[in-house]
């Protein structure tokens, strides 16, 4: 399947990028949520990757190349939250994708035909690039077979795959023992530490189990 995924990257990379992109890696990691994800000089595939037609896979391919050709041109365009900004819905349209905005995620959704569900104004296409790309994607050639045996070993790799054990800290306000308490997955040293306060006593409820670090 990996091998599959290296000739349709070079494919797009000649028909839409001029063949500029970086050869990258290609790894499975089914812990990640996600189809495909640039990470690096990385396109790793999810636990979200199964049962996934040709289309679906160019699909995602070529999204993230979009990403890789805007940080190889040094242009910003999806922030730390995943919100895809013009940049990114520029280049989308450019190679052949309907593009849909979402509430918090910006241009993120890329399509390669309209969503019936979408009203007109919340997504841009070109229709002739679209006719292009459509094209291209039908030109790949991947046996069935190779999709049949990608999927069952994804169903393998997920049966396998040891649940993670969930680690809360637990914070307590200022009030007399026993102390009103509450638990997080957010640690107090963290980019979006909790901000919580107590109505009894009015004062933030502080981190009280040890940290690592």
């Amino acid at each position: 399947m990996l091998q599959c995924v290296k000739e349709v990257y070079r494919n797009f990379n000649h028909n839409f990028f001029k063949s500029i992109l970086p050869e990258i890696e290609f790894k499975i990691d089914v812990s990640k949520k996600h189809i495909a994800k640039y990470s690096g000089n990385e396109i790793i595939f999810g636990s979200n990757c199964v049962s996934l037609t040709k289309k679906d896979i160019c699909g995602s391919i070529l999204h993230e190349m979009i990403h890789i050709y805007n940080e190889l041109i040094q242009v910003d365009d999806v922030n730390e939250n995943q919100y895809h900004n013009s940049a990114f819905l520029k280049e989308a349209v450019r190679v052949g994708f309907f593009v849909v905005r979402e509430k918090n995620q910006g241009w993120s959704s890329t399509l390669l035909s309209a969503r019936p569900d979408v009203s007109e104004k919340n997504y841009k296409f070109d229709q002739s690039r679209n006719n292009n790309l459509i094209d291209i994607i039908n030109s790949i050639e991947i046996d069935e077979k190779i999709l049949q045996n990608h999927d069952e070993k994804m169903r393998e790799l997920i049966s396998n795959l040891k649940p993670s054990k969930a680690f809360f800290l637990k914070y307590e306000c200022a009030c007399p023992p026993p102390y009103n308490s509450i638990r997080s997955g957010r640690r107090p040293n963290g980019n979006n530490s909790p901000t919580i306060t107590c109505e009894k006593c009015n004062t933030r409820f502080t981190c009280v189990s040890p940290l690592d670090d």
